[in-house]
């Protein structure tokens, strides 16, 4: 066959079936774009010169990974379904006489043509959205210098490549389809219904197992180091029984309607139940990828804005001032003789909103209330001592205390009785929460152990041994400049910092205070800090964007290649008495089973995901408990609204593809 033969029926296909090769034109696009962007950002010279560009860039380096992989899986099924439509089309061309090397050769020019389209669609787009999405991401970082964005030929060479491979790979499985497949099969595959497997009852017991399992170990979970040792096979689990679930539960529950009469002996509910029983494989595999996507979409981006936001909220805690100085001595006396020079230097800057903090952090064992100071071990309990004065400062909360009550903050969900014994004093449980108990910067401790705070009307010596070797004994020292300037903000940083630490060189009864002495910059450290997690929340708004259209396009090609599927059965119905008020009752109920199945599954399993998801959250320094949890709300509240208006859409293209046949 001619080339220009070829090329003509290429380019005719694509018009042809614009309602399929369009979105599957617009997706590469929007696929090729969004992988340049990320590549484009991550190799930026300009974040790389910046301070905290670099960590953005490592972040982004690692997200071109997932955004590659999850282009490559998402256009090739998306081919898959193109290719399953093309079946009475690939058998005609066969019986009209062309062999399968001149179908092949359509399909060549059709994949090159398709490619050429996206790649010069996906550059084009990458290149305007690009400075767009580099200005949210300098935003996101907290970067105060704008920098140029310069079109990156290496990254579009690199996507083009990737792209190539992937439309490659799609060339070669409709290749095959049309190699090893004859006119007679390939007229036959559309219309051919699907028979329930052998031992279904089997795979649908399986599934309720594996998605339990993961449930379970999502409950048993009290601390961030059995958190993460269990988040995976937890996931894994239920990945695998949302499958088997959607593979066999569909065809128990769809049989179970079947059974009942006066359900399923009404037009648009018999139409619609034979409908989802003659694919049941295919929709339970559709099924089950929608409820995944939709898991991933609403916990990424939950979880990396929970990160973001809980984190910025706590920097005020974290760094109460501009300047801070925080360390650990070995005894009482150099806290008050460090406190004295450090107050000295702030006076010297016109310091205001001075803060001198000490605190003790000692290990104890403990049963039923009694703690016994010890040697530090995993099973052991961690209790870091402040004043309530400190802790209110720090906290914006209203602790009163009288002599002889405390008040117990617990990283792990655990309640004490009323009276308490620490190292022999007994002292009453005024209050007690969950929470973090490491709030102010330098304390020592151990997120994935049992953590206590101790909040006390003042710190005595006895509460614990002092000449004990295992007590570290922590201050910080904070105060805000008069001034904005960096440069002024550094030397008066240098100053406090040389003050505090020479203070005890030329004191004879003043020897090595056996500890360190660090200091930092709020400033600074909130550059550093926003330039990791907003790189991640940057990360995990542009792949959770990905998976959400994703999600839209697999259910959007779902329901086209159904409609077409289906045109057949409604002629046949119509034929024979049905109206359109029918036909339009039985598409809702047939789209309302597959639509709904997947967004209810998916919000359990986020529901049941909640407590280990947000222990890992907790695990970043989240300073407020609930800040995951309304992430998590505000996030599935938009997801289900999309979702409900892509059910909209969808459902109408359904119609109209029906009614125009």
């Amino acid at each position: 066959m001619r080339k220009s033969l070829s090329l003509k029926l290429a380019m005719q296909n694509l018009r042809s079936s614009y309602r399929l090769s369009v979105p599957y034109i617009l997706a590469g696009i929007l696929s090729f774009a969004m992988c340049y962007i990320v590549l484009a950002l991550s190799d930026d010279p300009g974040l790389a010169a910046s301070f905290g560009g670099r960590t953005a860039r490592q972040m982004l380096g690692f997200g071109s990974y997932i955004t590659a992989i999850g282009a490559f899986l998402f256009l090739f099924n998306i081919n898959r379904y193109l290719i399953r439509q093309r079946g009475r089309e690939f058998a005609l061309y066969g019986v009209l006489g062309m062999d399968k090397m001149n179908v092949m050769k359509v399909l060549l020019l059709e994949t090159l043509i398709t490619f050429a389209i996206v790649a010069a669609g996906g550059i084009v787009s990458g290149i305007v959205f690009g400075k767009l999405f580099q200005l949210i991401l300098i935003r996101m970082i907290a970067m105060k210098n704008n920098i140029a964005m310069s079109i990156n030929v290496t990254q579009i060479l690199n996507t083009m490549f990737l792209f190539g491979i992937i439309y490659l790979a799609n060339l070669v499985y409709a290749s095959l389809k049309v190699a090893v497949s004859s006119p007679v099969s390939l007229l036959q595959e559309k219309n051919a219904g699907e028979r329930q497997s052998k031992g279904t009852a089997g795979i649908a017991v399986l599934g309720i197992v594996c998605i339990l399992a993961g449930y379970f170990l999502a409950q048993l979970v009290d601390d961030l180091r059995v958190a993460v040792t269990r988040f995976l096979p937890a996931v894994v689990l239920v990945i695998i029984g949302t499958h088997c679930l959607f593979l066999a539960g569909s065809s128990v529950f769809l049989s179970f309607l079947k059974k009942n009469r006066k359900y399923y002996y009404q037009p648009h509910h018999f139409i619609s139940i034979s409908g989802l029983m003659h694919r049941m494989k295919r929709n339970a595999s559709g099924l089950a990828t929608v409820c995944i996507l939709a898991c991933m979409v609403i916990i990424t981006v939950s979880v990396t804005a929970a990160i973001y936001f809980g984190t910025a909220g706590s920097m005020d805690s974290t760094y109460p001032n501009e300047i801070v100085l925080y360390g650990q001595v070995n005894q009482k006396k150099y806290y008050d003789l460090f406190r004295d020079a450090f107050t000295e230097s702030a006076e010297r800057h016109a310091g205001t909103n001075l803060r001198t903090i000490y605190s003790a952090c000692v290990t104890y064992t403990e049963e039923n209330g009694v703690f016994m100071q010890g040697e530090f071990t995993e099973t052991n309990t961690y209790i870091t001592f402040m004043r309530q004065d400190d802790v209110n400062s720090l906290l914006k909360t209203n602790i009163q205390l009288q002599d002889g009550e405390v008040y117990i903050r617990s990283n792990v969900k655990k309640q004490y009785p009323e009276t308490i014994t620490i190292n022999g004093v007994s002292l009453k449980v005024a209050g007690q929460e969950k929470g973090d108990s490491q709030i102010i910067t330098g304390v020592w401790g151990y997120q994935d152990f049992n953590n206590l705070l101790v909040v006390v009307p003042e710190i005595t010596d006895t509460l614990y041994d002092e000449e004990d070797s295992d007590i570290r004994q922590m201050f910080m020292f904070g105060y805000d400049p008069a001034t904005d300037d960096p440069d002024e903000i550094a030397d008066a940083l240098n100053d406090a910092y040389h003050a505090v630490s020479d203070s005890n060189k030329y004191r004879p009864d003043y020897d090595d205070f056996g500890g360190y002495i660090n200091s930092v910059s709020r400033t600074v450290e909130f550059t550093e800090t926003m330039s990791a997690y907003g790189s991640l929340m940057f990360l995990g708004v542009f792949l959770g964007t990905m998976f959400l259209i994703m999600t839209v396009l697999i259910i959007y090609y779902k329901q086209l290649s159904e409609g077409y599927e289906d045109i057949e059965r409604f002629r046949a119905m119509e034929n024979v008495g049905l109206d359109e008020d029918e036909v339009r009752k039985t598409i809702n109920s047939q789209v309302l089973i597959t639509f709904f199945a997947p967004l209810i599954t998916a919000i359990i399993h986020v529901i049941f995901a909640h407590k280990m998801v947000g222990t890992i959250v907790d695990g970043f320094g989240t300073i407020d408990p609930n800040v995951y949890t309304m992430t998590l709300a505000a996030v599935s509240l938009i997801f289900v609204v999309i979702y409900m208006i892509v059910y909209w859409g969808t459902s109408t293209v359904y119609y109209h593809i029906i009614r125009q046949a």
